[in-house]
């Protein structure tokens, strides 16, 4: 499935986790989007940006 990613490559798993939003996360999982899709901006999946309170740094060394 093509998650619809944004130019940097975040899915909607990502945005919904940053958003902390557990109804449109459980959705989207339900439907079949990948929770482990890395974005190109920090290199981070969305559990890791769960893990971190839904924020990454701004570059996979920082």
């Amino acid at each position: 499935m093509t998650d619809g990613t944004d130019q940097y490559e975040m899915s909607p798993v990502h945005l919904a986790v940053e958003q902390d939003d557990l109804g449109e996360l459980t959705r989207l999982l339900h439907v079949g989007h990948d929770p482990d899709q890395y974005d190109s901006h920090s290199g981070w999946t969305p559990l890791l940006r769960a893990i971190d309170g839904g924020t990454a740094p701004r570059s996979p060394h920082g």
